[in-house]
C-alpha cells in the first residue's frame, strides 16, 4: 500500500512539474510582417505591446493583422506565436497617416514573394492577384517536373547498375572457364551511366503560398497605422506607429575572410580602415560583397521586431556578392597580381587531429561533391613582415571605391620565452634580494 502511495505521489509531482513547464499562452492582436531588410525578406511579428513597426522605405513589405496566441519562450528569451491553436486573419483596410497629415488607405491583396538569380546574387519580386497564383503554380510544376526527372534518373541508374553487374558476372564466368569474353566486354564498355538531372535554377527562393496581405511601400517618415474593419470601425488594439527609414550609405565593399585552417570560422572586414593582421601560416580565401550602412536599431527591428539595437549607431550590413569581380593584390617592390575566383572542396584530414584541407574542386573528378564547398579568391601570404594591399575591380576592370584593404603578416612571438618568464620571476626577485643583502654586508 505504501508503495502504491509513493508511486502516486511521484506521478503527481512529475505531472505538476510538467504543467509548470508549459508556457502560458495569451491571446493578442498582432501584426504579422514579411519585411524586406535590403538583401532578403524577414518574417517577424509585432506584439500588441510593441508600439512601433520598422520598415525599409521604398520597398514592398507584406503585412497582415491577426488574432493569435503568444507565449514567452525562456530558452531563446523571445516571444513566439501558436498559430496552430489560434490564427484568425482580419479583413478590412489599413489607414496610414503620414507627415503633413496625409491619409492613405491600403486594401488587402492576394500576394506572394520570391527571388530569381541575377548578376548580383538574387532579385526579389512581390506579385499579386492572378500573377501570384500563376507564379505559385509555375513553381509547383517546376518542382514536380524535377522530382519526376529524379525518379526517372534513379530508375535508369538502377537498370544501369543491374546491367553492369550482370555483364560483369558473365565476363567473370566466361574467364573462369577459359572462354572468350571480349564480346560481352565490348557491350559493357558501350554502356553509359545516365546523367543526373540538374536542379532547377529558375528561383533562388521559390514563392510561398498565396496569402491575403497589405502591400506597404512608404516614403521615408513616421506614420500612424490602424486597421479599419469592413464596416468602417477601427479594430481595437490595432493602432501602431511605422517608421520608414532609408539606408545612410549604399554600395560599400566588405570582405569575407576565410582562413585555410579555420574555414568554419570566417571573419568580415567592413571598412577600408580595418587592417587584416595574419601570421602567414595558412592561405586566405576572400569573398568581396556589397554592403549598406543602416541604423542599428532600425535594421535589427526589421529583422525581428523583438530585437534590441542602438538608435545612435550605424552599422554596415552585408548584401549581395560582387558579380564578375577581380581582386588586385599589390606587394611592395613586386608586380601587381590579379586574383581570380575559383571553386574549392573542403576535405577532412585523416588522423586524430581532425583538421581540414582546402583543395581545388573538380566536378569531373569529384564523386562525392555535387557542388564546391567554397567559391572564393585564394591568396598566399608569404613571410612575416610582408604587406599586401588589396582592392576589388568590377566586371569592367575598374577599381570599386571603398574596396581598399591592407594585409599585414606579423611574426609569431616565441612561446618558450613567454612561458618561462612567469617561472623565472620568483628566481629573479630572490636574486635581487640576495644581491642587496650581500651589498649591505660589504658596507
Amino acid at each position: 500500500m505504501r508503495l502504491y502511495a509513493a508511486a502516486l505521489m511521484l506521478l503527481l509531482v512529475l505531472c505538476a512539474r510538467a504543467a509548470a513547464d508549459v508556457p502560458v499562452r495569451v491571446e493578442q492582436l498582432i501584426y504579422s510582417l514579411t519585411a524586406f531588410n535590403g538583401s532578403d525578406y524577414s518574417s517577424t511579428f509585432a506584439l500588441q505591446t510593441a508600439g512601433t513597426i520598422y520598415l525599409l522605405a521604398g520597398t514592398d513589405n507584406l503585412l497582415s493583422v491577426r488574432k493569435t496566441l503568444v507565449y514567452w519562450w525562456p530558452l531563446t528569451s523571445e516571444w513566439k506565436t501558436d498559430p496552430e491553436s489560434l490564427d484568425v486573419p482580419f479583413a478590412g483596410s489599413l489607414e496610414l497617416r503620414g507627415p503633413g497629415g496625409s491619409v492613405r488607405t491600403i486594401t488587402l491583396q492576394r500576394a506572394t514573394h520570391f527571388s530569381t538569380p541575377s548578376a548580383a546574387g538574387q532579385q526579389w519580386k512581390v506579385v499579386t492577384g492572378a500573377d501570384a497564383d500563376r507564379e505559385v503554380a509555375r513553381a509547383r510544376k517546376v518542382s514536380e517536373d524535377y522530382f519526376a526527372a529524379v525518379t526517372e534518373y534513379q530508375k535508369k541508374a538502377r537498370s544501369y547498375d543491374a546491367q553492369v553487374e550482370t555483364l560483369g558476372a558473365q565476363i567473370s564466368e566466361l574467364k573462369s572457364k577459359g572462354r572468350d569474353a571480349s564480346g560481352i566486354a565490348v557491350r559493357l564498355s558501350t554502356l553509359a551511366r545516365p546523367a543526373a538531372p540538374s536542379a532547377p535554377d529558375i528561383y533562388v527562393t521559390a514563392p510561398d503560398q498565396v496569402q491575403d496581405s497589405f502591400i506597404v511601400n512608404l516614403p521615408p517618415g513616421e506614420y500612424s497605422v490602424r486597421l479599419l474593419v469592413p464596416e468602417g470601425a477601427t479594430m481595437e488594439g490595432s493602432d501602431r506607429k511605422i517608421i520608414a527609414y532609408v539606408r545612410r550609405r549604399t554600395g560599400g565593399i566588405g570582405y569575407e575572410v576565410i582562413p585555410g585552417d579555420k574555414w568554419t570560422r570566417p571573419e568580415e572586414s567592413k571598412t577600408p580602415a580595418s587592417v587584416l593582421y595574419v601570421n602567414g601560416t595558412t592561405d586566405l580565401y576572400l569573398r568581396p560583397f556589397f554592403e549598406d550602412e543602416v541604423n542599428d536599431l532600425f535594421y535589427e527591428k526589421t529583422v525581428s521586431n523583438q530585437s534590441t539595437g542602438n538608435p545612435s549607431l550605424h552599422r554596415w550590413v552585408r548584401m549581395d556578392q560582387v558579380p564578375g569581380a577581380t581582386i588586385e593584390a599589390a606587394r611592395p617592390g613586386k608586380d601587381t597580381v590579379l586574383l581570380g575566383e575559383h571553386p574549392f572542396a573542403v576535405r577532412q584530414s585523416a588522423g586524430p587531429g581532425l583538421g581540414y584541407t582546402i583543395v581545388p574542386w573538380d566536378q569531373r573528378a569529384s564523386a562525392t561533391d555535387q557542388s564546391p564547398s567554397i567559391v572564393a579568391f585564394p591568396i598566399s601570404l608569404g613571410k612575416a613582415g610582408g604587406r599586401i594591399r588589396l582592392r576589388t575591380l568590377d566586371g569592367s576592370g575598374h577599381p570599386i571605391a571603398g574596396s581598399e584593404r591592407q594585409i599585414r603578416v606579423v611574426a609569431r612571438p616565441p612561446l618558450l620565452p613567454l612561458c618561462a618568464l612567469p617561472a623565472l620571476a620568483p628566481l629573479l626577485s630572490f636574486g635581487i634580494v640576495l644581491a642587496a643583502r650581500a651589498r649591505r654586508n660589504r658596507l
